[in-house]
């Protein structure tokens, strides 16, 4: 613990513009339970920094309750914390804690399936992302037949700078997007 101080309960993983009220008041729920379970006051809370990000939330002493990807849970975290709960997804093709993920392109480039892909450029959410790195590598290997598949891969937040274009550009994504295929449903953490 944290010299007897705890930051506030945060789910950043898939914190979007259009859900964030619904995380808010998520956060804001689990939090008054732990702080009633443990018997803390409000002395006892302190504000998370205003930047920071994922990886130094989850190595902080003073966490109460935060949440992860299943990747780095499985191998950067492993026997450092401990699972209290998973997600139970409601969206196509989940059911429950299973999840899937979709390979998407521009609607307007005339690609509908994954193979139409070959040569092209991709990109995936981080190294570190159980659905968007390891299972579209697994999704990708199964195509390629040991030979390289895409000319060129790049982190999604390169594109993006970052993250920081992304608010901007996150209502008109959707729209303008379509799914050439859909990776097969998993437990959402190990």
């Amino acid at each position: 613990m944290s010299n007897g101080t705890y930051y506030p309960v945060r789910l950043p993983m898939y914190d979007w513009p259009e859900v964030r009220v619904a995380t808010a008041e998520l956060e804001n729920a689990l939090h008054a339970a732990l702080v009633d379970a443990l018997g803390l006051t409000p002395a006892d809370m302190i504000s998370w920094p205003p930047e920071i990000d994922a990886p130094a939330m989850w190595d902080d002493p003073g966490v109460l309750l935060v949440q992860t990807c299943g990747y780095p849970l499985t191998h950067a975290l492993n026997g450092k914390v401990r699972l209290l709960g998973v997600p139970h997804y409601s969206a196509d093709g989940c059911e429950g804690p299973r999840y899937c993920s979709r390979l998407v392109v521009a609607r307007t480039s005339g690609h509908e399936r994954l193979e139409d892909l070959r040569g092209l450029k991709a990109a995936y959410n981080g190294p570190d992302s159980q659905s968007g790195m390891n299972a579209f590598r697994h999704a990708v290997a199964r195509s390629a037949g040991g030979k390289p598949f895409f000319h060129r891969c790049s982190k999604a937040a390169v594109i993006f700078n970052r993250w920081r274009q992304l608010p901007m550009a996150w209502p008109m994504l959707p729209a303008s997007m379509q799914s050439v295929g859909r990776l097969p449903a998993r437990n959402c953490l190990h």
